[in-house]
């Protein structure tokens, strides 16, 4: 085969690659230690960079977890893609031993391209130390995320002690299921809102 022709078949196999959504990434079948390469400085932060294939349920009883030692303040920088059939409606986090910086976050489903989610956060104590959580909510049915989409979950946090392991358990849920807290702050958001809308129709 002439040069031209290999490089033909090379550009369409690339090309079927690429459409058919291949990546490099992390398989969510079972839990996972960071490793030195998925770590990046993007924009001057060390960053946690990872491309998931999300093929377990949704809810809690099917969280994935990636863990490990750090010092610094670290980001988190997610592309998550939908292996399941279900339709993803919240992404939950917990970081355990971290402290979720709450202006930096976001989530928002990221291929097709949509807008950000509403945010919650809780934090609290339990057997294992500290944590803080987020819990993301598409509000717009049309801002989900289904089978072979891809949802960008972006954080930064702070270790609360450098010689305790943190570890982020994640997962999704296919209703809208806020915790309790977010519940709360999301109601006082609305009530700020109708009163803003009812100062301006005045």
């Amino acid at each position: 085969m002439k040069a031209g022709g290999i490089f033909s078949v090379v550009l369409v196999l690339a090309l079927a690659s690429l459409s058919a959504g291949a990546y490099d990434v992390t398989e969510t079948t079972q839990d996972y230690q960071w490793q030195a390469a998925d770590w990046q400085v993007l924009d001057g932060t060390k960053t946690l960079v990872l491309d998931l294939d999300w093929s377990r349920g949704c809810g809690e009883s099917n969280a994935w977890s990636v863990w490990g030692y750090l010092a610094d303040d670290p980001a988190v920088d997610e592309k998550i893609r939908n292996r399941t059939p279900d339709l993803w409606t919240d992404w939950h986090v917990i970081v355990h031993n971290g402290t979720i910086d709450q202006s930096t976050a976001r989530v928002y489903r990221y291929l097709p391209a949509g807008l950000n989610w509403w945010l919650g956060f809780s934090s609290g104590t339990d057997g294992n130390g500290p944590w803080t959580s987020l819990t993301a909510i598409a509000l717009d049915p049309g801002q989900t995320v289904a089978n072979n989409q891809i949802l960008s979950v972006y954080f930064v946090f702070t270790p609360i002690d450098p010689n305790l392991p943190v570890k982020i358990d994640e997962w999704p849920t296919k209703d809208w299921v806020p915790e309790p807290s977010s519940i709360a702050a999301m109601a006082m958001g609305l009530v700020a809102m109708g009163f803003s809308l009812r100062r301006r129709l005045r």
